[in-house]
């Protein structure tokens, strides 16, 4: 007797029971048993960063903010699943387990590298963080990693990441086989075909994939895109892309790096001695906040000197802030230190001007020379001399913070230097180490009560050190006879965060407290009585800002900047940016207001710093929509111009370019 074809239809397994036939009840434990817990890690760490910016739990917007990280580890459950219901033989299968618990690892570590940096930093990894590992692996850096995050914390979740690979071998006690290279003792015929399965696996993946790469309905697309997916989606969407509206692509006559002084009747050859304070913001000094007694000597300093008070870094990060002020350029947009490589300043830079002029040149710091290739960037700078850490005798001195000694170390050697050019100009720069991490002060140096948060507190009175080498530098000037003939310039290479709008350490801080710093100039005959400057200005302002006070002429090019002391007529746009240049930026569009924009990881942000200096209140719904797609056009237009500035300086060095 022959079965109905409707006998056929019911004796056949349902689609589920085929999917499940797929594997052995040993292999989806063990598959299941791995992947399902990092997807419910990713999962709450996902959901921890949503309620610290205040989506509620449950809502419409926080399901939708989820479907990319579910979408993400569906799709990666669906490909192993796969992958092991093909290959069927033991030593394939042995390969793909160690692929498998590879790609486990690997998987994990990114998750937690991933609430790692929103935990410390308050930002979502990129392309642009992960070339970071090219500045990770010296040992300074590692160490400031350290003084950030609780070591024991970062250990544990490392080894964790590590010991879960043994989860499945520890739990799989119920099921048979145990062992996911081992093919079951009596294997069933597959209940879909090698083709099919294949076709399948690649269809629903991609499926998942794509649904995992949409933007959110609601909001902050890059804030909430699994990370995997997040940085192939920026790389093909910069492709597609390409140049933003408004670009304009640079020539050789954009590069300043052909210019020369000329000398005019207003030339005076005076020395110039630069102070660069180490993450010395404005709002941590007394200047900027009148509360504090942090720089005692710099509020002495400004009764008889230039201030500009509303000064921003280009960058707040020390490399590309000395780049900013020394070349009179904006710095490459990347974290992988070109300017340390050939071409990489796309500037004749102040030292090397001077150079040409007859001036002795030096660069003094108390950290190591190695840092961030510090060494390189001086060399490239033009200095005939560079002295760091390892150019000094410790005796009396203390090592301070990840980075180097204590910026006294620095006053002796300096001064003999200065006294030994026997009345040839000289031009010098320092730059100091205390207030950068871990804010450690010297043996003996009094500890001031000025906020309960330690690090806050250890902060400040490292401020307050800086500000007492200031004095101690200007005052050795003055006993050498030295100080009637040099302009002083002091200032901050950027100033540090402290949660004050959820962010800490600088390099990303794009608020006041990451961007302005102080700025004062004090000059022989000039500003006796003090003197203020209200305009908005840049670091970007400092390298023409020297000529002028020597009274020189440029020549042979133009750089990007004015002197401040013409800063109405500074060029346009003004225009700061993060570290992580696709993460955020600020436009200053007048001297009153700051527009802040985060590429999508967040919603952009408007203020008037006339009346909220601190940027406590945000008042973005005052900026017509028009205004702020005007304004984020010119930002990336201003971003891609310098970054293929330097890229054809880069090309011109190696005789690459037309």
């Amino acid at each position: 007797m022959t079965k109905t074809d409707t006998e056929v239809r019911t004796d056949r397994p349902g689609l589920a029971r085929r999917i499940g036939a797929l594997l052995a009840p040993g292999h989806w434990f063990y598959l299941l048993a791995l992947l399902v817990p990092p997807m419910l890690v990713a999962l709450i760490f996902q959901t921890i960063r949503l309620s610290a910016v205040g989506t509620t739990i449950g809502s419409w917007a926080y399901f939708d903010k989820l479907h990319s990280d579910i979408a993400f580890h569906l799709a990666i459950i669906c490909f192993w699943v796969g992958a092991f219901s093909i290959v069927r033989r033991r030593g394939s299968r042995r390969a793909l387990v160690f692929a498998l618990h590879v790609f486990f690892t690997m998987l994990s570590l990114m998750i937690i590298m991933t609430h790692l940096f929103f935990y410390m930093l308050d930002l979502m990894p990129n392309m642009a963080s992960f070339k970071l590992l090219t500045l990770v692996f010296q040992v300074a850096a590692v160490q400031i990693i350290r003084a950030e995050a609780n070591a024991w914390l970062v250990g544990v979740a490392f080894a964790g990441a590590i010991a879960a690979n043994f989860f499945p071998h520890v739990t799989n006690r119920w099921f048979s086989p145990r062992r996911l290279s081992q093919p079951p003792a009596d294997p069933q015929p597959q209940p879909f075909s090698t083709r099919r399965i294949v076709l399948g696996t690649a269809a629903i993946c991609a499926i998942l994939l794509t649904i995992s790469a949409l933007p959110n309905i609601s909001d902050s697309t890059n804030f909430t895109r699994n990370r995997a997916v997040s940085m192939p989606m920026d790389a093909i969407e910069d492709q597609i892309e390409g140049q933003p509206p408004g670009f304009v692509p640079p020539t050789k006559a954009d590069i300043p790096d052909q210019t020369r002084l000329v000398e005019t009747a207003r030339t005076k050859k005076r020395n110039v001695v630069f102070i660069v304070l180490e993450s010395h913001g404005r709002v941590s000094t007394t200047l900027g906040d009148p509360s504090l007694d942090t720089t005692p000597v710099m509020s002495e300093l400004a009764k008889s000197s230039l201030e500009a008070r509303r000064a921003f870094t280009v960058v707040p990060n020390t490399t590309k802030s000395m780049l900013t002020s020394n070349c009179g350029v904006a710095p490459p947009p990347d974290t992988t230190n070109s300017e340390a490589r050939p071409g990489g300043l796309a500037s004749k830079c102040i030292a090397r001007l001077l150079d040409e002029q007859g001036y002795d040149t030096a660069y003094f710091q108390s950290a190591t020379r190695t840092f961030e290739k510090r060494d390189k960037v001086v060399r490239g700078l033009g200095f005939d001399d560079f002295f760091a850490e390892e150019s000094y005798k410790k005796d009396g001195f203390s090592p301070v913070n990840t980075l180097g000694y204590e910026d006294d170390i620095m006053v002796g050697p300096s001064l003999d230097w200065a006294k030994a050019r026997k009345g040839k100009p000289f031009f010098m720069e320092y730059l100091t180490v205390t207030a950068h991490t871990k804010y450690v002060l010297p043996k003996g140096f009094p500890v001031k009560h000025y906020t309960d948060d330690v690090k806050h507190n250890d902060y400040l009175n490292a401020v307050r050190y800086q500000d007492r080498f200031v004095g101690k530098v200007i005052d050795g000037f003055e006993k050498a006879g030295l100080a009637d003939n040099t302009i002083f310039i002091v200032t901050g290479d950027h100033g540090e965060g402290f949660r004050q709008h959820g962010r800490r350490l600088h390099s990303d801080v794009i608020w006041s407290e990451g961007l302005q710093i102080p700025l004062l100039i004090k000059a022989p005959g000039r500003w006796t009585n003090g003197a203020k400057l209200d305009h908005t200005v840049q670091n970007m302002s400092i390298l023409p800002t020297i000529v002028d006070l020597l009274g020189f002429d440029v020549a042979g090019g133009k750089y990007h900047a004015s002197s401040i002391l013409d800063a109405e007529n500074n060029p346009e746009p003004r225009i700061s940016h993060c570290w992580n240049v696709d993460q955020c930026a600020a436009y200053f569009p007048d001297d009153r207001h700051a527009f802040l924009y985060f590429y999508d990881y967040r919603a952009p942000e408007y203020y008037d710093l006339s009346k909220d200096p601190l940027e406590k209140h945000n008042i973005i719904e005052t900026l017509p929509g028009e205004k702020q797609d005007a304004y984020e056009r010119e930002m990336k237009a201003w971003v891609a111009e310098t970054r293929a500035t330097h890229d054809l300086s880069r090309r011109l060095a190696a005789g690459r370019a037309p």
